[in-house]
């Protein structure tokens, strides 16, 4: 969990927790599963019916919902263009360290987004 192991870590020793790496739809997902979902950096797409039943088992169902992201920024996603030797290819990363589009369609039913900003040093 990238940068945010040590809170997964905590999370599963008191919690039932489902990480992002759920390899099912998020429509699976049934409330006696688990007691926290975390999604850590993560960067699937959420299709619209996953956004609307997490957002039911968090506020009809007491589902708690963890999300942390990490950096996303076009410029500097602009900016961290790489050779890949595999490939012969120059790439330009299509997120940062999180789909941060993706999250905050997710977290838009509950009021709140994302920002833009990258901080270091913080």
């Amino acid at each position: 969990h990238s940068n945010t192991h040590g809170l997964a870590v905590a999370l599963r020793q008191r919690h039932r927790v489902l990480t992002e790496d759920y390899a099912q739809s998020f429509l699976c997902i049934q409330r006696q599963d688990a007691d926290v979902v975390v999604l850590a950096d993560a960067e699937r797409e959420f299709l619209p019916a996953e956004v609307e039943h997490v957002f039911t088992l968090v506020s009809e169902h007491g589902m708690g919902l963890v999300v942390t992201a990490g950096w996303f920024d076009v410029a500097m996603a602009a900016q961290s263009r790489f050779y890949d030797p595999a490939t012969d290819r120059v790439w330009t990363p299509l997120t940062g360290g999180a789909n941060v589009p993706a999250l905050n369609e997710l977290l838009a039913p509950f009021g709140t987004v994302f920002g833009t900003g990258a901080f270091a040093g913080v």
